[in-house]
């Protein structure tokens, strides 16, 4: 529950300040008769009750450095630095694969760059890790209630009916799995559908009564839905035309998860009305081919810059020395990012990585640490480093 603050700014200037002193004058001075306001006396009141109730709000308004004081009396730490984060999109000129059994992929290095247009000044953000862009691998066409069967190597030889062939229900699912060899998280992805023409089916084909989902990490599954970008829009029919194709984007939770005993980076597509609008298949779609291609994906990023080693300077040899980085403030060091220092070991000059440490005293060897102050982006050397 949460404590409401308490209001220490409630005293007023007259009726609490000036009018209080005044009242107290006949105990205090009883010989003092005048209290007309053109009385020194009474000008010193309220020159007295006028820097009171400003040290008064000074002390309701508790600045900032006050927090700060008193949580470092707890033995608590500000955090370091913190950046805005986001997840970055990237289309490729071509999809993948460029073609059959071409395994070609696309890599976005971590730490690139991007830089916004929206407003006059420059924002950029940072790529976290790597975004490597692959062709996907679709290994299994299965459906709900044969899931032992898969589908996909007859596709062409046989007529694949995702749902219920004569009496399609509300929950009917059929499940698409691919290779987990290609991490397809984060990936936008088109599927081609080949089907079989049928009219009159009963559904909407412009808005069929169908959810798309995936299995992320946590187990449970979330809705996808499918792109109505330029070029990217629904052209399937719900499955009815001869050709079309719908695109997707993955989530990054998207991973290999075990269903009913197979590994795969599972999506699935079931029957699920929204709508009375939609209209309910009266029969199932009939497919004859599914072709997949990777568009494109997209990878989380930071509001920062990355820089690469900096030359902090050269050491005098004194204990407890501070170093100031060209840039504050700092974020968190990530995987690989260390500070180094140059010793003189088996006849050579190399780079040792040293160990970045919160509290010098807490440190039982003071020999190769350094404690890092994120906000003003300086380094302290333990004080008996040298």
């Amino acid at each position: 529950m949460t404590l409401p603050a308490p209001n220490l700014d409630d005293l007023r200037f007259q009726s609490d300040l000036v009018d209080e002193a005044r009242k107290r004058i006949i105990n205090y001075c009883p010989e003092w008769t005048e209290y007309n306001l053109s009385d020194p006396g009474i000008t010193l009141i309220e020159l007295f009750a006028w820097m009171t109730e400003l040290m008064v709000y000074r002390l309701n308004r508790v600045p900032e450095k006050n927090y700060i004081k008193f949580l470092e009396m707890l033995g608590m730490q500000a955090m370091p630095a913190s950046s805005a984060r986001t997840e970055l999109t990237f289309w490729l000129s071509a999809a993948l694969p460029l073609a059959p059994e071409n395994q070609q992929t696309v890599i976005i290095p971590q730490g690139f760059e991007v830089r916004s247009q929206m407003t006059d000044e420059e924002v950029l953000f940072t790529t976290d890790k790597q975004l490597e862009i692959v062709p996907p691998l679709l290994a299994q066409v299965r459906k709900e209630g044969e899931f032992n069967k898969n589908y996909l190597p007859r596709l062409g030889l046989e007529t694949f009916f995702p749902f219920d062939q004569k009496n399609p229900q509300i929950g009917d699912t059929f499940y698409l799995g691919f290779d987990p060899k290609q991490n397809i998280a984060g990936h936008i992805l088109r599927f081609d559908f080949e089907s079989e023409p049928t009219e009159a089916v009963g559904i909407r084909r412009e808005d069929p009564p169908w959810v798309w989902e995936c299995l992320i990490a946590d187990g449970s599954w979330q809705e996808l839905k499918p792109s109505t970008a330029e070029g990217e829009k629904d052209t399937t029919g719900g499955l009815n035309n001869p050709s079309g194709q719908l695109v997707l984007y993955l989530p990054l939770s998207a991973t290999q998860t075990g269903l009913y005993g197979l590994n795969a980076i599972w999506l699935r597509c079931r029957i699920e009305q929204r709508n009375p609008l939609q209209g309910m298949y009266s029969e199932s779609p009939r497919v004859n081919g599914i072709s997949v291609f990777s568009l494109g994906g997209k990878v989380t990023a930071m509001h920062s810059v990355s820089v690469e080693e900096e030359q902090l300077g050269i050491s005098s040899g004194e204990a407890g020395q501070t170093f100031n980085l060209q840039h504050s403030p700092l974020l968190a060091l990530q995987q690989g990012e260390s500070l180094e220092v140059e010793e003189y070991r088996s006849g050579q000059d190399v780079f040792v990585p040293w160990e970045n440490v919160d509290d010098f005293s807490r440190s039982t060897q003071f020999d190769r640490h350094y404690r890092l102050d994120m906000a003003s982006g300086t380094v302290h050397f333990g004080p008996s480093v040298r």
